[in-house]
């Protein structure tokens, strides 16, 4: 069975070229780190185990291609490429997938007793003390955990929408999400509905970024059923 490990960073904004990193937490076997600084975050990622899998909520639209945009040395950049493509559940990624459009972690977490304590554009504040943001930070974790564990433990999972109602989310394999790879593969073959949508989603712009640095001889072993 693989190790999972959970994180999320906290940033200065949205755009990898013009905002800095502010801090990222990860947990892995219930063990708490955190990083102010991305290179030794860098360096946590790629020296984990490789049966480690990496889970997220919206990582390959965002967590990774800001972590991807700040190195410097191509290798690293593709190393950490095929580890975000093969190594990691990004739950927002698969509910987007399976639906066609995307839900919050905090619609995922209120079903399951989790509640954020703050919002990401005030961690984004300037002045926003980094004890906080870290707290913030590993609040988000704690209810990515539970999230995960709960899909895994039941084969589906529950939100609540904006309406209020309760939508219920059948996942495609009893305990198991899909990696990122998976996920891209199978929108190519069948993608979902989106014909109702007035704005529609451009799901293959999620992980687009990460083509011009993914090695294809940079392979990494691939865990399914996670």
């Amino acid at each position: 069975m693989p190790s999972f490990v959970y994180f999320d960073i906290e940033t200065t904004g949205l755009d990898p070229l013009a905002d800095e990193f502010k801090c990222a937490v990860f947990e892995r076997d219930r063990e708490v780190v955190s990083f102010t600084d991305i290179d030794t975050m860098v360096r946590f990622i790629l020296e984990c185990p490789p049966d480690c899998v990496f889970v997220t909520f919206n990582g390959a639209g965002f967590d990774w291609r800001f972590i991807v945009a700040k190195v410097a040395d191509v290798r690293t950049k593709a190393q950490l490429c095929q580890i975000c493509l093969r190594r990691h559940v990004d739950i927002m990624l698969d509910f987007l997938c399976h639906f066609g459009y995307r839900a919050s972690m905090a619609s995922f977490g209120v079903e399951l007793g989790q509640a954020k304590t703050w919002d990401g554009a005030s961690a984004a504040e300037a002045d926003a003390d980094i004890a906080d943001v870290i707290a913030y930070c590993a609040n988000d974790v704690v209810v990515l955990r539970t999230i995960h564990e709960a899909g895994r433990k039941n084969g589906w999972l529950r939100r609540r929408t904006n309406g209020g109602k309760v939508q219920v989310w059948g996942l495609v394999a009893p305990e198991a999400f899909r990696m990122v790879h998976e996920c891209v593969d199978v929108v190519e073959v069948m993608p979902p509905d989106q014909g109702w949508m007035t704005s529609k989603v451009n799901i293959a712009s999620v992980t687009a970024w990460c083509a011009p640095v993914s090695y294809t001889h940079l392979t990494l072993p691939t865990i399914y059923s996670v």
